[in-house]
């Protein structure tokens, strides 16, 4: 009789717990979601800096083509810089915005899992 008062007294305390759990597990899972999605909207506009502006690269052509049609050598003419280089601190914010996300999904992923291991372990629990 005793352990059976025992038995009964630990089930709910530990259905009791996991149900405080699993909320504060949703309120993570909530925010985690919406941390994810404003680190993606960051990290879309930050990875243009990564890139070259089409914009200059065509007014370097155009400016490359007048000079040939002037009968000018490109030499004499305004010197064209086909490479890219991205700003000094470009990628060092853009892997700090991806670890971020990345870190935001795995915080995520991790509270899919304990949450369904609490799923588990209610189901194991004696009704």
């Amino acid at each position: 009789k005793a352990w059976s008062d025992c038995a009964r007294a630990m089930m709910e305390y530990d259905k009791a717990n996991v149900k405080r759990w699993k909320e504060e597990i949703d309120t993570l899972l909530v925010f985690a979601g919406l941390f994810s999605a404003v680190v993606t909207a960051f990290l879309v506009e930050s990875c243009k800096s990564l890139h070259p502006e089409p914009a200059e690269r065509i007014i370097a052509l155009l400016e490359v083509i007048a000079a040939e049609r002037r009968n000018s050598t490109i030499e004499s003419g305004p010197e064209v810089d086909t490479r890219f280089v991205p700003a000094d601190k470009a990628p060092l914010v853009n892997a700090l915005w991806f670890t971020s996300l990345i870190f935001s999904l795995a915080v995520a992923f991790v509270g899919l899992l304990v949450k369904q291991w609490f799923g588990e372990y209610t189901a194991g629990l004696m009704t």
